[in-house]
């Protein structure tokens, strides 16, 4: 799910990996297994320190003009990532566009936060869909502002084939559910 030119410098990457680390360090026991998998490494050298989430996440503080001041003033269902391949966000999109129907979904945007990744044509497939009306992608967004986006979403989603570790899922479970208030 990557460029000929992202595979090539990764294994260009693990080549020289193998060749003069003593250890790997890696963000999940998921990533580890794969490295273990991939590459001539004696398992004990491969260790796992967890990503931590931004401390913005911790004390978070919750501001719906963070998310209008991006343009969003109605219900809407979220999705942080970049956009690539793997993170699956053209079947996102074809799931949305199902969902136009629906009394629930109705009147929700789906938000996508995030920046461009290699899928060129990402873009272009949202405009062809019938659901592109309803879907903004907003590209960065600051951190600051990401609490606030979690916070005031209908829905989280993520529906990425595969990842390391995948920070976004953990994000919005640092604070207490208790404290989303509805639309």
């Amino acid at each position: 799910m990557h460029t000929p030119g992202n595979v090539t410098e990764f294994d260009q990457y693990l080549a020289y990996v193998q060749r003069h680390a003593e250890a790997v360090a890696t963000v999940s026991e998921h990533s580890r297994l794969d490295i273990i998998d991939r590459l001539a490494v004696f398992p004990d050298c491969v260790s796992v320190i967890p990503m931590p989430v931004h401390p913005c996440y911790v004390q978070p503080r919750f501001d719906r003009g963070f998310v209008a001041v991006h343009g969003v003033n109605q219900p809407y269902v979220l999705c942080v990532g970049c956009i690539e391949p793997r993170k699956n966000l053209r079947r996102l999109g074809r799931a949305f566009e199902l969902l136009k129907e629906e009394d629930s979904a109705r009147n929700h945007l789906l938000i996508i936060v995030g920046p461009q990744g290699w899928d060129e044509g990402f873009s272009r497939a949202l405009a062809e869909s019938d659901a592109f009306p309803r879907i903004r992608m907003l590209g960065f967004v600051p951190t600051e502002h990401l609490p606030s986006f979690y916070h005031f979403a209908s829905a989280v989603v993520y529906p990425s084939l595969y990842e390391g570790f995948g920070l976004p899922v953990l994000e919005p479970c640092v604070r207490p559910a208790s404290c989303w208030p509805p639309w």
